[in-house]
């Protein structure tokens, strides 16, 4: 009688490569959609069964959660409920959600450094690539809408991914001319992304002397 009164989620912190790139696990500053696109199964009591195609991010886990067991969300959360699309799916569009997602990935130089230094002999093969390639790992963001993709890294060029037509992502299509003015425009919402999900609460002894 447990699967009455209890709340069971599934998911993953991270995806693995299986053979694609001629990997086997993961890259700590990769960003395809192997890696980053994770499988989340919600079985809430009294919630019927239901999917949801929209993009979304593991940062809404936690008003979900707190939103099935009826308990309000702290201010200063940046995820949102899915509880809504869940329980009427037919009367909120998945396009609702949020027009793209982000993903932050990779490791300050220094900690990469340290890593390596700390393993020693033990250092396995990612550390051992860190000797011939020190920025492999150097902090990444990524902004990803339901068609394109665009990554920067700490030091590095841009990179944009027509993921209709290039769902593998092998073709960098950031130098190209024509996409110029798409660039620019994910450049700009990334920017927003980054500022909106900045710490929303820096001052909280303020807000309260301004209540």
């Amino acid at each position: 009688g447990l699967a009455e009164d209890t709340i069971v989620l599934l998911w993953s912190d991270h995806g693995d490569f299986a053979g694609e790139r001629r990997l086997v696990e993961k890259w700590p500053a990769c960003c395809a959609d192997s890696i980053t696109r994770i499988p989340a199964v919600l079985s809430v009591p009294g919630l019927p069964a239901a999917s949801i195609d929209g993009l979304v991010e593991a940062i809404d886990l936690m008003p979900t959660l707190l939103d099935a067991c009826g308990l309000g969300v702290p201010d200063g959360i940046n995820g949102r409920s899915l509880l809504p699309y869940l329980s009427d799916p037919k009367s909120r569009p998945d396009n609702e959600i949020r027009p793209y997602v982000t993903c932050h990935a990779g490791w300050e130089p220094e900690l990469a450094q340290r890593l390596l230094t700390v393993a020693g002999d033990r250092a396995g093969w990612k550390y051992r690539a860190l000797e011939a390639a020190p920025t492999a790992m150097n902090r990444t963001v990524m902004l990803r809408t339901r068609s394109h993709k665009y990554v920067v890294r700490a030091g590095g060029a841009d990179e944009l991914y027509d993921l209709v037509a290039d769902p593998t992502e092998c073709h960098d299509i950031a130098g190209d001319p024509s996409s110029g003015p798409l660039l620019a425009g994910l450049r700009r919402d990334l920017l927003d992304a980054l500022l909106l999900g900045a710490d929303r609460r820096p001052v909280p002894e303020l807000e309260e002397l301004l209540l």
